[in-house]
């Protein structure tokens, strides 16, 4: 499973059990991650109406959960699959 939907997961689970937005600094840390890394695949997330930024966190869509509902084997779209390099 790659890092963009281990980060999709986390989102929607964090945001269902705290019930507040997820802050890419707040991701980083619990995943592991780089908060820059983080921070694109978050706005990556929001190009694809995955999640949508509010303040200074995102929250799910519904498209996320369906997405995740989906259990498509890891395949999440990515507007810029050059970053998988990253």
């Amino acid at each position: 499973m790659g890092h963009r939907q281990k980060l999709l997961e986390y989102v929607v689970a964090q945001y269902d059990r705290e019930e507040r937005l997820v802050t890419p600094a707040e991701a980083a840390r619990s995943l592991g991650l780089d908060e820059s890394l983080v921070a694109e695949c978050l706005t990556a997330f929001t190009d694809c109406h995955l999640v949508v930024p509010e303040n200074d966190g995102y929250r799910p869509t519904v498209t996320a959960r369906e997405l995740l509902a989906l259990d498509c084997d890891g395949a999440i779209v990515d507007p810029c699959p050059e970053a998988d390099k990253l």
